[in-house]
């Protein structure tokens, strides 16, 4: 889209003499002989029609993973409540499914494993202890009979051997025990990894069921922005939970977004008159009027790096059938309307410290210098309030031997 300015001049109290003559250096000088006369300066520049209310669309929120978007309906489409207005990719879903399972398979496997082997270490400690209890029984029915048949040192032995059959026993007992515990803190790791695969496979098959994206409601829907300038989305984008992916404008709920030229934002201010022609039905014009100007100028495309002000304003009256969200229109903006003024290029307005004067033609073949006052401006016009007359002829550039 080609943005442009324009100020109307065929009111311009100017008639301009070109090559006006040779001063004395034989210098070729351009002049204008100023006339007061009444003058409107107006802006123009293209915008877009926006939405104040809309119903906002946007990626389903329940779910904690990313979207990319596969399919869009086309932007200021008509769509009917229920309808399909975008499609995500499910084929990583899929793939992430696929491979939970697999997960989810080896963690069974691995459970099962883990169960399966400690029963047999429990059954071992178990088969230990019996022993150490069988024979710790036969050492002291061994202890019970008559010393006199064995002598000392074997008497001695048999002591010692249900001391150390004692100490095995609470030493299996212990690593029952123990065995216990071990097996009941990794096998709730186990399930809990179970779970949390349990509930990833879950999470996936419960976005399979937010693949579709469905209007919920009539209406025309308008693409979000996204990212930098005026980018909207687009198939192949990556979206988050709760992003906005689009809207379904209320009708007849529009207002204007002028986009106007940095160097053309001159003198635009807040209740302002605009006229519009929009460009689907150009022998229309409406009116409007200006609600708001951005103090800062931005690009609007990346790629280009021409400033604009964004500037909003109200229809007077609003034809919804007309005007649709994302309609252009080209905005005629009034800036100014003097009655009996003289208006001089801005060119030919020079500056000493901040003091504003111009190059006069009086008596002399050359032009002298005269502070003036200044009022309204355009973009290329500006209004002597004071030091020029009507009908005084003024030089458009500094002459070569002017010295201020």
């Amino acid at each position: 889209m080609k943005y442009f300015r324009h100020v109307s001049v065929a009111s311009v109290v100017l008639c301009l003499v070109t090559l006006a003559g040779c001063s004395g250096t034989g210098q070729a000088i351009s002049t204008v002989t100023v006339e007061s006369k009444n003058h409107t300066f107006e802006v123009v520049a293209k915008g877009e029609i926006m939405a104040t209310e809309e119903v906002r669309i946007g990626v389903p929120s329940g779910v904690n993973m990313s979207f990319e978007i596969q399919w869009l309906i086309p932007e200021y489409s008509e769509v009917s409540k229920g309808q399909v207005i975008a499609t995500f990719d499910d084929a990583v879903v899929l793939t992430e499914i696929e491979k939970m399972e697999l997960q989810m398979d080896q963690q069974e496997l691995e459970y099962e494993n883990f169960i399966r082997n400690n029963q047999t270490g429990r059954t071992q400690i178990s088969h230990n202890s019996m022993r150490v209890d069988g024979e710790t029984e036969i050492a002291v029915r061994y202890e019970d009979i008559d010393t006199s048949a064995f002598s000392q040192q074997e008497i001695i032995d048999a002591l010692e051997n249900i001391e150390y059959l004692e100490v095995q026993d609470q030493f299996y007992e212990w690593q029952a025990d123990s065995h216990e515990r071990r097996v009941n803190a990794e096998s709730q790791k186990l399930q809990a990894d179970l779970d949390i695969t349990n509930q990833d496979i879950e999470r996936n098959q419960k976005a399979l069921e937010v693949m579709q994206l469905k209007s919920p409601d009539d209406g025309t829907f308008v693409y979000a922005h996204v990212g930098w300038g005026n980018q909207k989305v687009a198939p192949g984008q990556t979206m988050w939970p709760g992003r906005r992916i689009g809207s379904l404008p209320v009708r007849g709920k529009v207002n204007a977004e002028i986009h106007v030229l940095e160097v053309d934002a001159v003198g635009i201010e807040e209740g302002q008159k605009v006229n519009f022609r929009i460009d689907s039905d150009v022998t229309r014009e409406f009116t409007g009027v200006v609600t708001d100007v951005q103090r800062m100028a931005r690009s609007l495309d990346r790629e280009d790096p021409t400033k604009y002000r964004i500037v909003r304003a109200d229809f007077d009256n609003i034809e919804p059938d007309l005007m649709r969200v994302g309609s252009s229109f080209t905005a005629t903006i009034i800036t100014g309307q003097l009655s009996d003024v003289i208006l001089v290029p801005q060119h030919a307005v020079f500056f000493d410290q901040d003091k504003p004067y111009v190059w006069v033609y009086s008596d002399g073949p050359e032009p002298e210098m005269r502070h003036i006052e200044l009022g309204r401006r355009s973009p290329t016009l500006v209004e002597i309030t004071s030091g020029l007359i009507s009908g005084e002829k003024i030089s458009l550039i500094a002459p070569a031997t002017a010295s201020v």
